[in-house]
């Protein structure tokens, strides 16, 4: 597959002075981390960086990739993150250095690759121009050679976040974060070259997993993927004690008891309960 390589080019020329190891932290959230969600819901994710705020001037660089386990029950093609944070302004373009995108768009919000209902998101981010001239007006990357220090001293810095709609299929879905690369600014002076990064030690890149739950078969009331005579007790149970349906089978929805549709359990959809266990 065929990368980007503005940035990684802009890594390596930026990285010729290498100080004391910096370390930078870099997160992957996800108010969806370690829970059980619907078919075809929303999941939210999130990238921060901090940086240690010894021997260096804040944050210079940083790209990333969010790619999908190989693993996981089913693909999906992975959207651009939503913008460029205000506080991320001067990494992006026109302002700084990051790649293009489809279009001539700005690919600060990652670049969709890969075969079509498995694309990942490929190099999220981008860096200041820290060479000390402007690019000319117009030219539409590195049109300022202000560097703005101290990004990531305060506390976790948002670098990008976005959305997307998880598969049907039931199981553990997986995302992580892949060639990660950060550097940091090392010195700031009033000459040709106004900066200098050193290489980052990058720590704390936890992947996102989550389940996706099965979707709902009708008269499954233990919820273990069929309609059968197990059921019963378990639709006697919801039917007259809610309270310790929900006890027993936590992950299960009493309404799927719930044969005449009508959206509650009574004892009205007995009749056909007893239909769909006796003849599917």
């Amino acid at each position: 597959m065929k990368r980007n390589t503005l940035i990684s080019s802009l890594l390596i020329m930026a990285s010729v002075a290498v100080a004391s190891a910096q370390t930078v932290t870099v997160s992957l959230d996800s108010p969806q981390r370690g829970q059980t969600v619907e078919p075809a819901s929303v999941v939210e994710w999130e990238i921060t960086v901090a940086v240690s705020a010894d021997h260096n001037e804040g944050l210079a660089l940083f790209h990333t990739d969010l790619v999908q386990s190989p693993n996981n029950p089913a693909t999906l093609d992975l959207s651009p993150a939503g913008g460029v944070p205000a506080e991320m302004a001067n990494f992006a373009r026109p302002l700084g250095i990051s790649n293009p995108g489809p279009g001539g768009t700005d690919g600060y919000v990652g670049i969709a690759q890969g075969p079509d209902g498995a694309r990942d998101l490929l190099q999220i981010g981008g860096g200041q121009n820290n060479f000390g001239q402007p690019m000319p007006a117009g030219t539409g990357v590195g049109e300022s050679a202000e560097v703005v220090t101290g990004v990531g001293h305060g506390g976790p810095v948002t670098i990008a976040s976005g959305t997307f709609v998880v598969p049907s299929t039931a199981g553990t879905h997986t995302f992580t974060l892949a060639n990660v690369k950060a550097n940091v600014l090392t010195t700031i002076g009033a000459v040709a070259v106004v900066s200098r990064a050193a290489s980052a030690t990058i720590v704390d890149a936890d992947p996102l997993t989550f389940e996706v739950r099965a979707e709902a078969l009708p008269g499954d009331m233990n919820c273990d993927g069929a309609v059968s005579v197990g059921d019963i007790n378990p639709f006697v149970l919801a039917l007259t004690n809610p309270t310790g349906y929900a006890d027993q089978f936590p992950d299960c929805d009493p309404l799927n008891g719930d044969c005449t549709q009508d959206g509650t359990l009574t004892v009205g959809d007995i009749n056909c309960f007893v239909e769909l266990v006796t003849n599917g």
